[in-house]
């Protein structure tokens, strides 16, 4: 049998046979060592190390069985599957509605980041999370495909009474809103007079939120049906060259208005 078999059976053999990895991998021994510290019986040991000698994942040198070269790196690669999972199952809520491939960079940069999804007693949890941002801010840069009056209400207190200032790219949808709805007008008015909240109309669709605040943190939203549905806040240095990167390809290929 090819050592290395079918992909599936050692991915299989290697989750099913685990914990004799790693203690060989801890100190290569023999399989009564092996019996006392897993406290499994003999058979089990026999079997497993039958199945990782079958794909050459352990050999056996000098009494006693250690973990081969090809068997410490498909551990390591299994180990990184792992953490990679663990991290893509946390933010399933906000991967369900995010566009395919719209987040081009490596989701392992999220392993520190904070989710906010809608939940009882707390349905709007992610907006709230967004104002928040924007209370606390001195600078913002952010790609927003939806618009909401509390957000807008926050950045006008921290830029019109404040001295904080912000750079949004918006498509014609919420410009529209800031220069018809009433409820939006007199805000928004009086934002542009400050000279430090510009505006840029992107010609096309805006498929999701990427803001920078204060050169620091990163927020990434995704939107459905025109309501949002999950916020990412993350500090990662990673994370936010993309979100940076991201905005300066929107923004040059935007039209200023302010």
């Amino acid at each position: 049998m090819d050592p290395q078999g079918p992909v599936t059976e050692v991915i299989e053999t290697v989750n099913r046979r685990i914990d004799v990895l790693e203690e060989l991998l801890a100190e290569p021994t023999d399989k009564r060592t092996l019996e006392e510290h897993l406290d499994v019986s003999r058979s089990t040991i026999d079997r497993a190390i039958q199945e990782l000698q079958l794909f050459e994942l352990v050999a056996f040198a000098d009494g006693a069985y250690r973990v081969t070269t090809y068997g410490q790196l498909v551990v390591q690669e299994y180990r990184e599957f792992e953490r990679s999972h663990r991290i893509l199952a946390e933010f399933r809520p906000f991967l369900q509605h995010a566009p395919a491939s719209a987040f081009d960079f490596d989701f392992r940069h999220l392993a520190d980041a904070e989710l906010f999804v809608p939940e009882m007693g707390d349905p709007y949890a992610m907006i709230n999370r967004h104002v928040s941002a924007i209370d606390r801010m001195d600078a913002e840069r952010v790609l927003l495909p939806v618009t909401g009056l509390h957000a807008h209400e926050a950045a006008h207190e921290a830029i019109v009474h404040g001295d904080a200032r912000g750079d949004v790219i918006v498509g014609s949808e919420v410009v529209e809103t800031w220069q018809s709805n009433p409820q939006y007008v007199d805000l928004t008015e009086e934002l542009i007079a400050t000279g430090r909240f510009e505006i840029f109309l992107y010609d096309g669709e805006i498929p999701f939120l990427a803001g920078v605040f204060d050169e620091e943190m990163v927020q990434l939203g995704v939107v459905e049906d025109g309501e949002p549905r999950a916020l990412v806040e993350t500090e990662s240095a990673a994370i936010r060259a993309w979100a940076e990167r991201t905005l300066d390809e929107y923004q040059e290929r935007a039209t200023k208005l302010t």
